[in-house]
């Protein structure tokens, strides 16, 4: 085999060889001037190498196609786990098997597999420059890896190719964001939103940015037209009763928060934000309820710390208390110490009261905002006594 390669090689290079100096004979040139008989023997050589690589038997190119329609069927269905799966055997089959490598890699992006999917889709690139919106994910990809540098580069790569595609805008501001140009983030999606008024995602990215700047009215009026455009986005509605709550709104808040529940009643977020609500309405039992189900859904010290606020309020001072401390050993945040010292308070103990406090003093610095406070809550109790 290789000796016919290498006969073919000598007929090629004989056949150029042939229309160079033919071509110069009769005075025009097939063949520019700077080239190199080296370099084209050395290219046909490993383009007759890689197409012996390249061989994969039928029958294993059937096999892999079979695989990757699976594959497909599992990804359009929302199992990506599968799909994964499907996709890695279709890809091992066939390593020359390009759309799989795709799927495989926006597979692994789905199942926030981020080093895996970067790792495929910088592969990818690099073996198949043509898959152009594979920058986009290689963007986002970066992104969820904290790599901004690499995901603006990303981005910048596929807004060339797709000067005015929605998603990579959208994405461009995100990254530019988390970057730390909150400002020129904003305007980008400003300008997004001109070009498509309708386009939902752009406002509700837009209203976070807004709530994170502490904009709240910017925040309010953005995911006003969101919410009228989307009334059935989960997120949407519910970033405009958090923000609704955190603006004091509260009856608006809650009918939102209710409007969510129809919508997804499986999110931890929307229970607490729920059970904060109800806490602010006094209503208690249905707050403790509410915080339960956030629990279940995932254990977060923020939710404990919100159960306890709610045991706190209700007069349950001894669970406050076990919440409380439950929260500072898990994060050691000196926040907790002022809630247990206060619930230590409540209790009668203030003698361990005094001494939550004063833990609190020597671990923070002399200007903290709360130093005031517990000093005159030392002093208040002492004066008591």
């Amino acid at each position: 085999m290789r000796k016919f390669f290498s006969l073919i090689l000598i007929i090629i290079l004989g056949y150029f060889t042939s229309y160079i100096f033919v071509g110069k004979s009769k005075g025009y040139e097939l063949v520019p001037k700077d080239i190199n008989i080296e370099d084209i023997s050395k290219n046909i050589e490993k383009y007759f190498e890689n197409l012996g690589k390249t061989k994969v038997s039928e029958q294993d190119s059937l096999y892999a196609i079979e695989n990757f329609d699976a594959a497909m069927e599992f990804y359009n269905t929302g199992d990506y786990e599968q799909a994964t799966w499907n996709f890695e055997y279709a890809f091992e089959i066939n390593p020359y098997f390009y759309e799989a490598e795709y799927y495989l890699a926006k597979s692994y992006l789905k199942n926030e597999q981020f080093y895996d999917a970067y790792y495929e889709f910088d592969q990818l690139l690099y073996n198949s420059p043509d898959y152009d919106s594979a920058y986009l994910y290689l963007a986002q990809t970066n992104f969820y890896i904290n790599d901004f540098y690499a995901a603006a580069n990303s981005i910048d790569t596929y807004l060339q190719i797709f000067p005015n595609s929605k998603q990579g805008l959208f994405w461009r501001a995100n990254i530019n964001y988390y970057s730390g140009y909150p400002k020129l983030a904003i305007s980008y999606l400003q300008e997004l939103i001109k070009l498509y008024p309708d386009y939902a995602p752009a406002y509700s990215l837009l209203s976070v940015f807004y709530i994170n700047e502490q904009e709240s009215q910017n925040a309010i009026s953005t995911l006003r037209i969101a919410y009228q455009m989307s009334p059935q986005n989960f997120d949407i509605v519910y970033n405009l009763a958090s923000i609704y709550f955190t603006t004091n709104n509260i009856d608006s808040a809650l009918f939102l928060v209710e409007e969510a529940n129809n919508i997804n009643s499986k999110d931890d977020r929307l229970y607490n934000l729920l059970a904060l609500v109800y806490l602010e309405k006094e209503k208690y039992t249905e707050a403790l309820e509410a915080i339960n189900k956030a629990i279940d859904f995932e254990y977060l010290y923020s939710y404990i710390a919100t159960r306890a606020k709610i045991y706190f309020n209700q007069g349950d001072y001894k669970n406050a208390k076990t919440d409380f401390m439950d929260c500072y050993e898990g994060t050691y945040d000196v926040k907790y110490l002022i809630s247990i010292a206060e619930t230590f308070e409540k209790i009668g103990d203030n003698k361990e009261a005094i001494e939550y406090y004063s833990s609190y003093l020597d671990l923070v610095s002399y200007d903290d905002t709360n130093r005031t406070y517990v000093v005159e809550r030392i002093q208040s109790i002492e004066d008591a006594e």
